[in-house]
Order: structure tokens, then sequence, then C-alpha cells
């Protein structure tokens, strides 16, 4: 299946990693938007239509890897965290009462607003050395932030990137990383 094969693709670039406490599981979501999210217990939901916009097995492994990094620098109870006192401060300025679907979207908004733009850039450095290690190269994650940054996907891709930096600001960090860390930016 599908989330079998996308399953094996994370659980291959996580052996490159440290030992994660999570027996991570990648699920689909029919959604046209482009997204993928870390959940907490190790599941990552990746959008059918994240699946349709990539174009290679190196460009999926970014994301698979960048989303374990979120794992791996715990982003993910951080942010869980973060909407959880939302709630709390809205029930304790008398708001608790909204409804619930009111309240998780409100928390879920400042969730996402809450990964930080460092959180994001640690996120790719681990996804990057993830990749180096599985493929001797990053080269999906420059080439899919290129297809990116030339707007063949940028209406697609607002909901993935709502929260990131803007894909030229992002792949000009993704290869300055790859400088800093020596990392070989090209190849199959």
């Amino acid at each position: 299946s599908r989330e079998a094969q996308l399953t094996a693709l994370a659980a291959r670039l996580a052996q490159h990693g440290p030992a994660s406490p999570y027996d991570h599981r990648v699920y689909v979501m029919r959604e046209d938007a482009p997204n993928a999210l870390a959940f907490p217990g190790g599941a990552i939901v990746v959008t059918s239509g994240l699946l349709d916009a990539v174009e290679t097995e190196n460009e999926l492994a970014f994301v698979l890897a960048h989303e374990l990094g979120h794992f791996h620098n715990r982003d993910h109870l951080v942010m869980l965290g973060r909407s959880a006192l939302f709630s709390l401060f809205l029930a304790g300025i008398g708001l608790g009462d909204l409804p619930v679907n009111t309240v998780v979207e409100a928390s879920g908004d400042l969730a996402s607003s809450a990964y930080s733009r460092d959180q994001e850039r640690a996120a790719d450095r681990f996804a990057l050395q993830l990749m180096q290690a599985e493929y001797g190269h990053i080269a999906g994650a420059t080439h899919s932030l290129a297809r990116l940054t030339a707007g063949d996907l940028s209406d697609l891709v607002g909901g993935y990137i709502g929260s990131h930096p803007g894909p030229s600001e992002r792949m000009g960090e993704v290869l300055r990383i790859a400088r800093e860390e020596g990392l070989t930016p090209a190849g199959e």
C-alpha cells in the first residue's frame, strides 16, 4: 500500500538519525493542498496533494525527513503544549464555552504559527543530514524548493508554507546549511 511504502521510506531515513522513541507511521489524508504534519506518538500525515506535487523519491524524502526532524527536536510536543495552554487561556478569560471546533481551530492556528522559523530551519537541517546519509546528496530538497520558487506550485503550496519560510528564502537557507555542513547539493 501507499502508506506502507511511505512508512518504509520514513524508516529508512530515520535509521540515519539518533534512536527515536517513536515507531513512525505515515498516513495519507485526502486533501488537495500539499502538506505534511507530525503528530504526537510518531504519526506523520501527508496529504494526497503533496504526493501529487512531488516528482521524485528524494523530494518526498526531504518532506518526511523534515517531519522526522520535528520529532527529533520535540517540536510537536511544544506545539501540543502551546495549543493546550491556549485552550486553558480561553477558558480562563471566560471563553471556555466557545464551540469545540472554534477552540480547536484557534488552538491549531496558534500551534502552527508557533513553529518558529528557527524550528523550521532545525527540522530542515536534520532532514538534510538524513538525506545526505541515505542518498549521498541532498538534491531532492533543492529540486523541490526550486520548483516551488519557480511559482509552478505557489498557489498549491500555500497551506504547507504558511508557517515555513517562503520558498526562495527557504531554498537559500537550505543551500547555506548544505555549504556549512559540507553536504553534496547535487546527485541522482
